[in-house]
């Protein structure tokens, strides 16, 4: 009998991660990507969960979706739904959010 266990945050992110390069690679090609942060950075804060946070609470809020590209956690949205002022604050928010 296998037994489930929880994901813990971390490992729940790259899932979603992993879950939403399948959905958006396969179905929303045309989507824009935007490299947000290289994908390695996130090793190195010291506030991981906090940061994984507001990562997600812009991933709710807008209509984007976070994927990994070429070593970058990226944003993929319709180019309809792109909004430049609310990427910028997000990444902001994002970069002030981080502890080393």
């Amino acid at each position: 009998m296998m037994l489930s266990r929880r994901l813990n945050p971390v490992e729940q992110f790259l899932l979603n991660l992993e879950n939403s390069e399948k959905r958006i690679f396969e179905h929303c090609p045309e989507n824009l990507l935007l490299p947000i942060i290289p994908f390695f950075q996130l090793v190195e804060v010291i506030n991981l969960i906090e940061v994984l946070g507001v990562v997600g609470e812009y991933e709710a809020t807008s209509k984007g979706v976070f994927v990994r590209v070429d070593g970058y956690l990226t944003l993929s949205v319709a180019d309809q739904d792109f909004n430049l002022e609310g990427v910028r604050l997000f990444c902001k928010r994002l970069c002030d959010s981080m502890r080393y």
